[in-house]
Order: structure tokens, then sequence, then C-alpha cells
């Protein structure tokens, strides 16, 4: 496909992909960033895809795929660092206090785990890191990071668990 045709077929490619990533469950705002980059990715294969149809069925698919990907890395939830456990705006002082006490303890727990585990723990949960990044990072496979990772939560989750029963 040429630039001129790319350029015609464009309009309802971004259209496609912004709708199948909507479809997929993504907000307007991430819908229109995942049509954006199924477009980069659409531009740089230009050459080799055939027709309109082609063009238009490949930016579906595109869109598809990375939008459960964003899904995927989203599911996750992000500790934050200022520890917002409950709202603070609508909190009382005694609130703010327990939730200030939690993410001290929480933060004390994550330090006494091991070292490795610690830093994937970290990147993921903090830093939103996927599972690829972590492992270059951190000089792993890819396949012990979800181990790490789960071993380092669970841990914390029996900590948890027997903070709560006293």
């Amino acid at each position: 496909m040429n630039q001129s045709t790319f350029e015609r077929c464009a309009e309802e490619a971004r259209s496609r992909a912004e709708r199948a990533a909507r479809g997929c469950g993504l907000a307007a705002a991430e819908a229109q960033d995942v049509a954006q980059d199924v477009m980069l990715r659409l531009w740089s294969v230009h050459a080799d895809v055939d027709s309109a149809q082609s063009m238009w069925a490949l930016s579906s698919v595109a869109a598809r795929n990375l939008a459960i990907d964003k899904l995927r890395r989203n599911h996750t939830t992000r500790l934050s660092q200022q520890g917002d456990f409950a709202d603070s705006a609508h909190s009382t002082p005694d609130a703010e206090l327990e939730n200030s006490e939690n993410l001290a303890w929480l933060q004390r727990r994550m330090a006494q785990l091991p070292r490795t585990q610690y830093e994937v723990l970290r990147l993921r949960q903090v830093d939103g890191r996927s599972t690829d990044e972590i492992a270059r990072l951190l000089g792993l496979s890819p396949a012990s990071v979800p181990t790490l990772l789960s071993r380092a939560r669970n841990q914390l989750l029996e900590e948890i668990k027997r903070r709560h029963k006293r």
C-alpha cells in the first residue's frame, strides 16, 4: 500500500481501532491512545498491507490486542507512595493516623522481604513495570518474575493475616 492509499484509509482504520479498544472496556482517552499506537504500527508496515480491508481488519485486531495488554497491565493495583488507603479529604484524624500506621507497617514488612522479591514487588506495584521490563532491569528470566512476585505477595498476605488475628 502506498502513502496516498494509506492516508485515505487511515481515518477509518483509526475509527475501527478506537471502537475495538472501547469494546474491550477501555475508557475513551485510553482507547484513543491505543488507536494512535495502532496507527503508528500500521504506518511501519503499510508497505506490506495489500488493501484497505486488510488495513481495517489489522487495525481492529491490533487495537483489541493492545487493549487487552493494557487491561492486563492495569489489573494489578499500584501502591501509592503517599499511602492513600482512604480518601484523606473526607477522613477523620483517627482514620488518617491509622492509615499512616498501616502504610508504615506495610513498608517495614516489604523491606523485610528477600531483596529480589522486594525489588520485583516494588517495580510491579509501585512503578507499574511489566514482567519483561522487570526481568530486564533485574537480570532475571521473564518466567521467574511472576514466581517471585507471587512469593512476595503471599508472604505479605500471611503477615497481614497474622496482624489481624491479634
